[in-house]
């Protein structure tokens, strides 16, 4: 017998009809993250634009989550009483409705800055109290024993959204004006919204989430405690402030030329490298210990960075060769943020023992969502009161020094774990990126690690 065949529904299992409602759902996610993908790059370009400060662009990202770190709490028990189906179908319906509000006022020539912050924290707010659902409602559907397939599907599908919604917004903005890059954004949301709904009515019985007794001080107590789990978490934390290092696009974009298209094209950069490390992992897996590839990794991101300041110092708004050089840089930096993030997230799934998953992961999902806008902020301060090139520079050199002075031996242990697996870790395409649902570090549950 086909050892295919055994996981695949005949047309009496129930799973049979969760199989269309699984297809509608992949491609409603590919919708919904093109529409939001267009939004928040020409979010980011106007802010830019009106403001001259990439700190106000950095604030975008404060904006936006600064809202899930204070409702977590109350995100998990929504979900836990309504259902994270239910919940998530309300949410993409409010936040479709919600970019109505831009795009009204950007047809009535009155889209100012607080505004476009109004929407964000908006929108933030939104996803906050949408947080967990987007993993739950992939466990739902998944057929059994088949979750890491649709959620690689989902990834995958996410980052093919993204950037076809980044390279669309732009021509879109550049062609109609932003009104309409915000009314596109509110009609992707209803197909996700439809399917959410019918999801919702299938598995009205399946929608409880456990509760945890675990709180933050029990992941900090076993960090104390274990030197290889706190050298992953300083690693991870390292990931996130060399992310940063986007805040910077909106201007190294407008000195090559005002245009949004230009800015969609380098953001789209970075997303391309995070796409090509779910190939590299496979191809990586068994031949090159993770370590390694950790150390050149971050050594490969602080060297693009340098190459990106001493392109914006050297190349200026006159040279067509270095504002190429900017954007191909943007994908090596992108694939080496995103493969690190993996490998200290993994790092840590396979070392944390099971009955502190919970609030370990709930702390790990607290970075990004913390450090993430703390460092573009800084980079943001640097950038407007040095420049960019020198903001790049420091960015650079402090990637490169910690990856020198910080011992990654203290994980070594879960390296040798991590080497001797039979497949690969998971890959999320999106998890270093900025902006809507770009970073799915923060799900509050996650699958059991391997």
């Amino acid at each position: 017998m086909d050892s295919r065949r055994k996981f695949e529904p005949t047309p009496h299992e129930p799973d049979d009809q969760l199989s269309k409602i699984r297809a509608a759902y992949l491609l409603g996610a590919g919708i919904v993250h093109s529409g939001e993908y267009m939004a928040m790059l020409v979010t980011t370009y106007l802010i830019f634009h009106k403001t001259h400060s990439v700190l106000d662009t950095g604030l975008i990202l404060l904006c936006f989550n600064l809202p899930s770190v204070i409702l977590a709490g109350s995100a998990t028990t929504i979900s836990r009483r309504y259902g994270a189906a239910r919940v998530d179908a309300w949410v993409n319906a409010a936040e479709g409705l919600w970019a109505l509000l831009p795009a009204a006022l950007a047809g009535a020539n009155h889209l100012n800055v607080l505004a476009l912050f109004a929407w964000v924290l908006g929108y933030g707010v939104l996803e906050g109290l949408n947080a967990p659902n987007s993993y739950l409602v992939r466990q739902l559907l998944a057929a059994p024993r088949r979750l890491p397939e649709l959620n690689s599907a989902y990834t995958r599908n996410v980052a093919m959204a993204a950037v076809f919604g980044l390279l669309m917004g732009g021509w879109i903005f550049v062609a109609v004006g932003p009104g309409w890059v915000f009314l596109v954004c509110a009609l992707t949301a209803i197909p996700e919204v439809l399917v959410f709904f019918a999801t919702a009515r299938v598995t009205a019985s399946a929608h409880h989430v456990q509760a945890s007794s675990e709180s933050i001080g029990d992941a900090l107590t076993l960090l104390r405690s274990e030197p290889g789990l706190w050298a992953a978490c300083r690693f991870a934390m390292l990931c996130f402030f060399v992310a940063s290092y986007t805040v910077t696009l909106p201007a190294i974009a407008a000195s090559i030329n005002a245009n949004a298209e230009i800015l969609s094209i380098l953001e789209s950069g970075s997303l391309l490298g995070g796409i090509l490390v779910a190939l590299a992992v496979r191809r990586i897996h068994g031949r090159v210990r993770w370590s390694r590839v950790q150390r050149i990794c971050y050594f490969g991101a602080g060297i693009g960075l340098a190459v990106m300041a001493i392109t914006e110092v050297l190349g200026g708004t006159h040279s067509h060769a270095a504002d190429i050089a900017a954007f191909l840089v943007t994908i090596p930096i992108g694939f080496a943020i995103l493969m690190n993030a993996s490998i200290v997230t993994s790092v840590i799934q396979i070392g944390t023992p099971r009955e502190k998953r919970a609030s370990m992961y709930t702390l790990l999902a607290l970075i990004p969502l913390v450090v993430g806008p703390i460092s573009q902020v800084l980079v943001g301060l640097l950038a407007d009161h040095l420049s960019v090139s020198a903001a790049l520079g420091i960015v650079a050199g402090v990637t490169i020094v910690t990856n020198l002075v910080v011992s990654h031996r203290p994980m070594s242990q879960h390296f040798d774990n991590l080497d001797v697996l039979d497949a690969p870790f998971p890959v999320n395409e999106m998890g270093s990126q900025r902006g809507a649902r770009r970073a799915r570090l923060h799900e509050l549950h996650w699958p059991n690690p391997v």
